[in-house]
Order: C-alpha cells, then structure tokens, then sequence
C-alpha cells in the first residue's frame, strides 16, 4: 500500500479465537454489532507482553466464563474489515474447557447463548460475525473424521 508516496507496511491486528466443540456442539458467544446481533468464537485482541496461549484463555474466560486450555492450533485466517482498512489475522485454537457450571468460582453475568451451532447445522437466525468462522469448524470437524476413523 502507498500512502503520501511511500510505501506503508502491511501490519495486521493480530487476534485469537477459541474454538470449544462439546457432543457435537460449538461453544459461540452473541456480540452486538453495527449488523446487529452476531455470533462469534470467544475471541479478541493479543494484547502487549501475552503469547497467542495466553491471550486465548483469557479471551475465552472473558467472553465465555469456560476455562479453556488450548491444545493446538486449528488454522490462521485473514480478514478485511468492512472499511478495508484493517485487517485482521485471527490464530484459531482448540482445546479442552471447563464449563461455568462445573466451576465454584463462576456467577453468570448474563443467560448463554441459547441456538448454539453444531457440526451439521449452524444457526440460521443469526449471522455471524467473522467470515472464518464456518473454516474454522469446518477444519475441527475434519479432523475429528480423520483422527477418529
């Protein structure tokens, strides 16, 4: 990209996403957006002095209250914002969770996402808020095939 003359490097966001599949299941949290309400992956923002490791499990607890331990990494996926002047380089992991149920430490501050989208049938009342979302659970479900047959 060229700005006043001079070339500007190309600096992605970077951001992770957990991805929390239980029976069959995908853990999603709803985010109000401009679009209205979305769906996401419990999800955010490296912040300074973190790893990708620890950005996801806070993020996850964050989002989810799931205490969630990653244990590999899904895919890295790329996306524009919708000005065109962002983009967004997203780290997916998955991994093993603990639900807010099964913690003593947990108050819900809010009802969960009820619709939650599974393997086979993503919801359809609602959009989703990134386009990675459905490689991402595609990618999970795939391997899932290949490591269980």
């Amino acid at each position: 990209m060229i700005v006043n003359n001079k070339p500007r490097q190309w600096k992605p966001n970077a951001t992770v996403a957990a991805i929390i599949e239980r029976d069959g299941r995908f853990l999603m949290v709803e985010e109000e957006t401009p679009a209205g309400l979305r769906l996401n992956q419990p999800a955010g923002h490296l912040e300074r002095g973190e790893t990708l490791l620890q950005a996801v499990a806070r993020e996850a607890l964050e989002e989810s209250g799931w205490l969630f331990a990653p244990r590999g990494l899904t895919g890295i996926y790329l996306a524009d914002a919708q000005d065109g002047d962002v983009t967004y380089m997203r780290f997916a992991f998955h991994g093993d969770a603990t639900p807010p149920a099964a913690r003593r430490d947990w108050t819900p501050a809010s009802s969960p996402c009820t619709g939650c989208p599974s393997k086979t049938s993503p919801p359809s009342k609602r959009g989703f808020a990134a386009p990675w979302y459905r490689n991402a659970c595609k990618t999970i479900s795939m391997a899932s095939r290949i490591l269980c047959n």
